[in-house]
């Protein structure tokens, strides 16, 4: 008992990481609601689609502008929609895809993380930042998986770059 109660506090850390990440998962769960198809995001009951919008419209710009000098076959279908001219596919950045639910976690753990508030200060905005560079990348990432190996799409997106992020997010912090 005496060894599982050190390796606990040994591990204290990572665990208020593990439970806080879950805990904030689980409280953006109740308090935000959206619609992927149609874009409408609710907030505590209130429309916050726009904020969303905003997000996803930028993101699509960011990778169309990375990815287009190397893929001239890359266009803008939409604000927040990217086709391939060569291929059948495209991408649709929809709201889950804006790194805010990331964003947010990554607040939580922060907060709730010991460590002195000054270097609190300046480093959640560097873990946002980072979040939405790797954000930006994985985005360019399935991006081309849509448009030249779209079979591969659902494995990428559901598994392997999702919960890379969240690995790249325990590292960052």
């Amino acid at each position: 008992m005496k060894k599982l109660l050190d390796i606990i506090k040994e591990q204290s850390d990572v665990i208020i990481f593990i439970v806080v990440m879950l805990c904030a998962n689980w409280v953006w769960k109740l308090c935000v609601n959206g619609d992927e198809a149609t874009g409408y995001v609710t907030f505590l009951g209130r429309d916050v689609s726009p904020f969303f919008h905003f997000f996803a419209k930028t993101l699509t710009y960011e990778v169309y502008t990375l990815m287009h000098p190397f893929f001239p076959a890359l266009a803008m279908s939409s604000d927040v929609k990217l086709c391939f001219t060569d291929s059948d596919f495209g991408s649709h950045t929809a709201w889950t895809c804006t790194a805010v639910k990331q964003s947010f976690i990554w607040i939580c753990i922060m907060i709730f993380s010991r460590g002195s508030w000054k270097h609190k200060l300046w480093y959640i905005p560097f873990g946002i930042l980072c979040l939405h560079i790797i954000n930006v990348v994985r985005l360019c990432v399935l991006t081309y998986i849509v448009g030249y190996h779209h079979e591969l799409f659902n494995l990428f997106h559901l598994y392997i770059l999702k919960y890379m992020f969240y690995f790249l997010m325990f590292m960052i912090w």
